[in-house]
């Protein structure tokens, strides 16, 4: 569920405002339902929060909602990844108590001058700003710091490092058999996890030889086509598409490559995000129809699924797309292992494209788009920043089928 970060004051907890980030826009994110409704639609929505007296919590409805002791509100439960054994059944509120004691007993322990644990990456730590002060502080041989994606539990960390696999050089050392408590600490049990671990192995090994990526198998035949359009959209807090970036170019001639995308920078509603569909649909398919005229294959690609998933509400995009369309991280995933990610930001850079502008990511063009509709010398040049960096998304695609083809083993014989 995607709502506006909110908090409230100490003197008044019953009374949220909403949290304003740069500029103040908004700030937004996507919620957890766990703790946030009740199982029927027609029951108010109740904060899983500690009460501030003993007998009352605070929910939209008034006072008097229960936190998990309602007869109408079953208690929520989750798995804590936390115990011993492995995973503990917890309520919210017992984890919330489990887990934040333990950091007090850390900084405690800090604060003393001791340390009671070592930095571990997670997936978690993508979002958290102190990643780059952790990773020097584990080292550059630290194992958990030296993988970038397919990352297991801090749990699992935990265990393969009392196991003595601390070391990038300890866990590419590791056979490809499944430590005994593996499979138990993992959110998957079974099969998936034993797949994480042999995959962890494999990206250790990659770390420690210096090598981005490898084929999971043969090597693969690079997708072409006799017209190459790539194609890249970009959305607001709305998710409504105010960009529909478009690349075209005569087979694999970068030279001959047009970046012409369709985009509007003001305030967009459903109809206006409808017509900008139009457009587009419009503008490819007059790419489409020169090439087939010519007796051309035209291939549209895009990376991963949201240029589709996204689109197929509009008819006239969808009948274009529709045969035509290739998702470039679904076959490269599928045929490529990596060291750091399938990302696109993660990917292009092994091949040597860079992006044109700073803090090149989706979450940051939610944000430009809003500054480059309140105008001004800010709005400028966000318009500026999310054209290149539209461009640069459509044009890291082809960088990386250009990449793969000249580090093929047929051109590198």
């Amino acid at each position: 569920m995607l709502g506006t970060l909110q908090d409230s004051l100490l003197d008044g907890p019953a009374r949220s405002r909403a949290l304003a980030g740069p500029h103040g826009i908004p700030l937004r994110t996507r919620f957890s339902t766990s703790a946030e409704t009740g199982p029927y639609p027609d029951q108010p929505t109740a904060r899983c929060q500690r009460p501030l007296r003993p007998s009352i919590c605070q929910s939209p409805a008034g006072e008097g909602s229960g936190c998990g002791a309602s007869p109408l509100l079953p208690t929520p439960t989750t798995r804590s990844a936390s115990a011993e054994s492995g995973r503990a059944k917890r309520s919210l509120l017992e984890r919330y108590d489990h887990e934040f004691a333990f950091r007090v007993t850390v900084a405690e322990a800090a604060k003393a001058g001791g340390e009671l644990v070592r930095p571990l990456h997670v997936s978690e730590c993508g979002w958290c700003v102190w990643q780059e002060y952790c990773t020097q502080i584990a080292g550059p041989d630290d194992a958990s710091f030296a993988i970038r994606t397919g990352l297991p539990t801090a749990q699992q960390w935990r265990y393969l490092y009392d196991l003595g696999k601390s070391t990038v050089a300890d866990l590419a050392a590791s056979g490809d058999e499944l430590p005994t408590g593996w499979s138990a600490r993992d959110t998957q049990p079974g099969a998936m996890a034993e797949e994480k671990y042999r995959l962890l192995v494999r990206r250790a090994r990659m770390a420690q030889a210096g090598v981005a990526f490898e084929p999971r198998g043969e090597w693969p035949q690079v997708p072409s086509a006799d017209v190459e359009v790539d194609f890249d959209i970009e959305w607001d807090f709305e998710n409504l598409i105010y960009l529909w970036g478009l690349r075209v170019r005569q087979g694999q001639d970068d030279t001959t490559a047009v970046f012409d995308p369709i985009v509007s920078y003001d305030p967009l509603d459903t109809e206006g995000a409808a017509h900008l569909a139009e457009e587009f649909a419009a503008r490819l398919g007059r790419v489409i129809t020169d090439a087939e005229a010519a007796g051309k294959s035209v291939t549209v690609f895009h990376w991963s699924y949201p240029e589709r998933s996204m689109t197929s509400k509009y008819p006239s995009v969808d009948e274009l797309l529709e045969g035509r369309s290739f998702d470039l991280h679904a076959w490269f995933a599928g045929h490529f292992l990596t060291r750091d990610g399938t990302s696109l930001k993660a990917v292009a850079p092994i091949f040597g494209f860079h992006w044109a502008v700073d803090d090149a990511g989706g979450a940051e063009s939610q944000i430009k788009i809003d500054l480059a509709r309140a105008g001004g010398d800010e709005g400028r040049a966000a318009v500026q920043w999310l054209a290149a960096y539209n461009e640069s998304d459509v044009s890291a695609q082809a960088a990386i089928r250009d990449g793969l083809r000249r580090a093929s083993p047929a051109a590198r014989a």
